[in-house]
């Protein structure tokens, strides 16, 4: 599940390496099917979710694959709170996902934000269920302007901060989850981010942080 998709170019790639391995082990090539044909009838699926689809549409128009789209599309905003999660757009997921992507999207909220995008996470999963991506990270840690509308704020992590803030966001879950979190922080130049880039920016990230996280209970 790639969680805020966007264009979708972080779920075409782990496709596309997906089928490369199966070709260098000598697996059968599978044929192109519509994503319907593949969630039905394949042990793996995929799944995009996004608040807005208007990326998601450009996407399958900019990588011309709208006829046979990489995921099915899951309408929802992450940062709502059900009471109940069968009846959330995720009622079909639950207890299903086995990866979460989540790259560059928790660093476009606010702490509160970004602790539900997560407790979402945590009640749609599952034991052994893991968590993958990146967000900004600093030296510093507090708010800022938010990419989304330079209106709202969004909450800059330090490596503790996060840790923080992954740690928190279990407390209020439903249902008693334990997750193993590793944390990285990486040069930007790393993710391709020169100086330059960012020298506009008030409060400007100095780092990456990747984190990775498994679900252990």
């Amino acid at each position: 599940m790639d969680v805020g998709v966007g264009f979708g170019q972080d779920l075409r790639q782990l496709r596309h390496d997906a089928a490369a391995g199966a070709k260098r082990s000598g697996k059968p090539k599978a044929t192109t099917v519509s994503v319907h044909e593949a969630n039905e009838g394949r042990k793996t699926r995929f799944y995009a979710v996004d608040a807005r689809p208007e990326l998601w549409w450009l996407g399958l128009e900019l990588f011309r694959d709208a006829l046979h789209p990489p995921a099915e599309l899951i309408l929802a905003d992450m940062t709502n709170r059900w009471s109940k999660m069968t009846d959330s757009p995720f009622h079909k997921v639950l207890g299903r996902v086995d990866v979460y992507i989540l790259c560059q999207v928790l660093d476009l909220f606010d702490w509160e934000r970004q602790k539900s995008v997560l407790q979402t996470i945590f009640h749609t999963s599952k034991v052994g269920s893991v968590i993958v991506g990146h967000c900004e990270g600093t030296t510093w840690e507090g708010t800022r302007e938010s990419a989304l509308d330079g209106k709202t704020l969004s909450f800059i992590h330090s490596k503790e901060w996060f840790w923080r803030m992954f740690t928190d966001a279990q407390s209020p879950s439903e249902r008693e989850t334990k997750w193993k979190l590793e944390i990285e922080t990486c040069e930007l130049e790393r993710y391709g981010i020169e100086k330059d880039d960012v020298d506009w920016m008030e409060r400007r990230p100095s780092s990456v942080l990747t984190f990775y996280a498994v679900r252990e209970i």
